[in-house]
């Protein structure tokens, strides 16, 4: 369907239309490695932009894939907070021979 509409690169539209669902379902459901998907998604993009003739939205995806090595960092450093906090208490030693 994409080749009929004239895409320059039909699997790589393919693949950013699959991978923005992806991610954005995996950002809905709270996943960390949903930031990855998004960096495939701008790698793909930017070549296929930059082969249309599209610089300044090549630039733009250069941007986002900026955003989402951060947000990448970000997620992951509070998640792994988050699972630390959660983490038992370990029982002291009397508590232990008690």
């Amino acid at each position: 369907m994409l080749a009929a509409l004239g895409s320059w690169g039909p699997l790589p539209d393919a693949w950013i239309l699959t991978g923005s669902l992806l991610a954005t379902y995996g950002m809905a459901r709270g996943w960390v490695e949903f930031w990855l998907i998004w960096i495939a998604v701008d790698a793909v993009g930017v070549p296929l932009l930059l082969r249309g003739g599209f610089y300044p939205s090549a630039a733009m995806y250069l941007v986002y894939g900026a955003f989402c090595a951060w947000g990448l960092v970000s997620w992951w450093r509070t998640s792994r907070a988050v699972r630390a906090a959660r983490a038992p208490i370990p029982p002291t030693y009397s508590e232990v021979v008690a």
